[in-house]
């Protein structure tokens, strides 16, 4: 992300599996404050991922989705 401007990242959305805490976490903040709009995923609670969600959003200004689907199991993912 070094040297991207704010508006060349922010055509980028970035999905990162396992983002909801630690290192996973960081990487997306990280595309998050370079501009990118960002989707989350971890399995969580419900109510966790609407708090993130909602504190990137804030912090941010980028789009953010989340899901809390278990990416081993093909039905869960849509």
């Amino acid at each position: 992300m070094h040297g991207l401007g704010r508006s060349k990242v922010r055509t980028l959305c970035g999905f990162l599996i396992g983002s909801t805490q630690g290192i996973g976490f960081g990487m997306l903040k990280a595309l998050a404050s370079a501009g990118a709009d960002v989707v989350m995923h971890g399995l969580v609670t419900q109510d966790e991922l609407d708090q993130k969600t909602t504190a990137l959003k804030e912090e941010y200004g980028v789009k953010v989705g989340h899901s809390a689907a278990n990416v081993r199991k093909p039905q869960e993912i849509r």
